[in-house]
Parts: structure tokens; C-alpha cells; sequence
């Protein structure tokens, strides 16, 4: 989440490509991407950004709009919604909980 809160506040970022951060990140465009334990990648990587600010401010706005995109709320509530009916829980409707008890295994 960190890596998403700071995209969307316009910061690039420097990660390294583990998870699902090389599905967030895109490298040179939202950010750079670093092997794990890449020391003198880390710090290359941080000085271009310190060094170039219209390179950093660049990937920022990119960061922030890619953010914008993927993640506003009107796209990733839907897919939550999706999810939690697929485990047998309803959504909200009209202020109420309309939640439905169900055994995990019939949830699988």
C-alpha cells in the first residue's frame, strides 16, 4: 500500500521487482525497478531521481495518474464487491448489512 500512497501523491518510486510491484510499478515510466540486494542499483537509482527533477517530477505525474487509473475507487470497489459475493457475502444495499453466513469450505 505504501508503494500506491506515494504514487498517488506523485513521488516516483524505487522498488525492487518482488510481489506485485512490478505489475504497479512500471520501470522508467512510474518509477525504477532494482534487483533485491543491488546496492549500487539503489543508489544510482535514487541519485538519478535527486539529480534530474524533471525526470522525478516526470514519473511522479505518470505515478499519480497510473494510481488514478488502476486504483480509484470506482474501479477496485466493484472487484471487492465481485470477490466478497464469490465468498458468499453480499453487498451493501440501501445502508443495511445484507451479509450472509457461510461456511468457508462452501466458500471454496
Amino acid at each position: 500500500m505504501s508503494v500506491l500512497e506515494a504514487m498517488s501523491a506523485g513521488v516516483p518510486v524505487v522498488v525492487s521487482p518482488v510481489g506485485a510491484l512490478p505489475d504497479v510499478v512500471v520501470e522508467g515510466v512510474t518509477g525504477q525497478l532494482v534487483a533485491p540486494g543491488d546496492t549500487a542499483g539503489l543508489k544510482r537509482a535514487l541519485a538519478r531521481l535527486l539529480h534530474d527533477r524533471q525526470l522525478g517530477a516526470r514519473m511522479g505525474a505518470a505515478a499519480r495518474e497510473s494510481v488514478r487509473l488502476r486504483f480509484a475507487p470506482e474501479r477496485v470497489i466493484p472487484q471487492l464487491e465481485d470477490l466478497y459475493e464469490a465468498v458468499g457475502l453480499r453487498s451493501l444495499v440501501g445502508g443495511k448489512q445484507a451479509l450472509q453466513q457461510v461456511q468457508m469450505k462452501e466458500a471454496a
